[in-house]
């Protein structure tokens, strides 16, 4: 058994004593002891794919800020819930759709700035930053399986080793895994925490501390590091990486056998020896031996380094892979050769995006949701914390499919034009210059019907940038009886005798224009601009005008 693999050996890790609590007599609390520093040496600080999979975890703590979120009612809430479902069915980005919420006030984003809650989980302690913090507890989650937070209150009292506290918490700091046991309780599940550091030990509430731990099926109280399934895997490693180590450092030719037909003196040997090492040892591998007429003989009793010798490829590839699996992280992403080996930026593009759709972004829900249960009872007017990954650059679609997407969706009327430019990253609702609409579109107010035909809009549009009505205003002609279409009659209506008139103006221009192409320059039907010239020259025939 290797040294990784016995050191998360659980069959052997110390069990601790029960509390005796009601004789309370469940299933015990193990803990990782004293193996814990042996397999964090061994596993973490000689092995570079385990270091390189726990520090790229780490640095990922930097990237989501962490937010809080507070509802209106009860209702609101499954609302918000319910669009947020919708916005990841059909692609919507996470911060487009919290911005539709905001703006129909369905809930309410509360900063670092604006509650103290969020502030205390950006700005844990003085000494230790957001991404030092939250990169450690991910740390000990890996390692340990098990990640402690302990609450800094206002008000502390010592009542023996037992720190009493009060108030709101003020500060948070990491309690390393080792020195933390549970001290389980037959009604509440959890009397306690100790944390021992040396002699000293300091009796602790549960509702101090934040536990972050991983499942454990053999456990109740604490979990599996994420080493501990390919421990094996780890000790392979890193025997070939010291079996490769010595080969270098005894020599470019490993031992062999010197036999010579005399009898030689030990200080004869001791001096062949050494002549030997000083000549062939170091860098001088593979340096031809010459040697005398007399009867001797060399052979050789290692294996060569390469071609199905020492070094074996697949023997590596696995190892390197089942490592990385363990983390849930991509191949490529580590660096590690059997994912180079079929990496492109387009690959490993997706590669980070399964990162985070596959490891991160669950791992980050679960770690929101613990904070959630432990810190949301000590503060009031505030809902929800979460680690906002709305703005993880791995998440973001590619601009210009993003900008394809979103005109799709528009002109298919599945988006409204303000869900568009949110989209788009542009505010919902432009408050000054022109859109350019194209004649075979035609606009619809959310939930009801259309509001003017194409041709209609171009002509309000020229009509207002002529000064003849202005941009904002809707007309508003007196109730008349409304034809199928819900339209206003002709003759009541401002636009309809726009363009008669702008016809009749193009006809005593151009007097051999015809009918069928003045209505082509208005954009109109020949039949519709007939309807409008009968109805009005009719009313300036009534008028006595001609």
């Amino acid at each position: 058994m290797g040294i990784v693999t016995e050191a998360f050996s659980f069959a052997k890790a110390p069990r601790l004593p029960m509390a005796t609590l009601g004789g309370f007599a469940g299933s015990s609390a193990s803990i990782v002891g004293a193996d814990y520093t042996t397999a964090v040496r061994e596993g973490y600080t000689q092995n570079d794919i385990v270091a390189s999979a726990v520090r790229l975890l780490e640095r990922t703590a930097s990237e989501p800020r962490i937010i809080g979120r507070r509802y209106p009612s009860a209702t609101a809430r499954s609302q918000a819930k319910a669009y947020y479902r919708w916005a990841d069915a059909t692609g919507y980005p996470r911060w487009a759709a919290a911005d539709v919420l905001s703006r129909k006030q369905l809930q309410e984003d509360l900063s670092e700035h604006t509650h103290p809650l969020p502030r205390l989980l950006n700005h844990p302690n003085p000494f230790t930053t957001r991404a030092r913090l939250w990169g450690t507890v991910l740390n000990d989650r890996c390692l340990a399986g098990n990640s402690y937070l302990v609450k800094y209150r206002e008000q502390q009292t010592w009542e023996g080793k037992r720190l009493v506290q009060s108030g709101e918490p003020k500060e948070l700091w990491r309690m390393r895994p080792d020195r933390v046991r549970v001290v389980p309780d037959r009604e509440r599940f959890i009397a306690g925490y100790v944390y021992k550091a040396g002699s000293e030990e300091i009796e602790l509430a549960p509702e101090d501390v934040i536990h972050f731990k991983t499942i454990h099926p053999l456990d109740d109280y604490y979990g599996m590091p994420l080493i501990t399934p390919v421990a094996g895997r780890v000790d392979i490693d890193n025997y070939m990486s010291a079996f490769v180590r010595a080969f270098f450092r005894r020599g470019g030719q490993p031992g062999a056998i010197l036999s010579i037909k005399q009898k030689l003196s030990q200080e004869s040997k001791d001096d062949l020896r050494e002549r030997y090492r000083s000549q062939f040892g170091g860098g001088n591998w593979f340096e031809v031996m010459i040697l005398d007429n007399a009867d001797a003989s060399y052979t050789p009793m290692t294996m060569q380094l390469g071609q199905r010798g020492l070094v074996v490829p697949e023997l590596n590839a696995i190892t390197e892979a089942r490592i990385a699996m363990a983390f849930g992280i991509p191949a490529s992403i580590l660096g590690l050769l059997v994912g180079m080996e079929s990496s492109s930026y387009a690959n490993k593009r997706a590669d980070w995006q399964v990162l985070w759709d596959v490891t991160l972004a669950p791992l980050y829900s679960e770690l929101d949701d613990v904070v959630g249960m432990s810190l949301l009872p000590d503060f009031s007017g505030i809902d929800e914390v979460l680690f906002d990954t709305s703005q993880i650059k791995a998440l973001q679609e590619d601009v210009d499919k993003l900008h394809e997407r979103a005109r799709k969706n528009v002109t298919a009327v599945l988006w409204t034009r303000e869900e568009g430019r949110l989209l788009t990253g542009v505010e919902a609702v432009a408050t000054e210059g022109w859109y350019l609409l194209p004649l075979n579109v035609m606009p619809m107010r959310a939930g009801g019907a259309a509001d003017v035909t194409p041709q209609e809009l171009m002509v309000r549009l020229a009509m207002a940038n002529t000064g003849l009505l202005s941009a904002p205003q809707e007309p508003q002609p007196e109730p008349e009886p409304e034809t199928r279409l819900g339209r206003p009659r002709i003759e009541s209506d401002p636009v309809a005798r726009h363009l008669y008139e702008q016809g009749e103006e193009l006809r005593r221009r151009y007097p051999g224009m015809t009918v069928e192409q003045v209505a082509g320059r208005l954009g109109l039907a020949p039949s519709t601009y007939k309807r409008y010239r009968s109805v009005f020259r009719e009313e300036e025939s009534d008028g006595g005008e001609r």
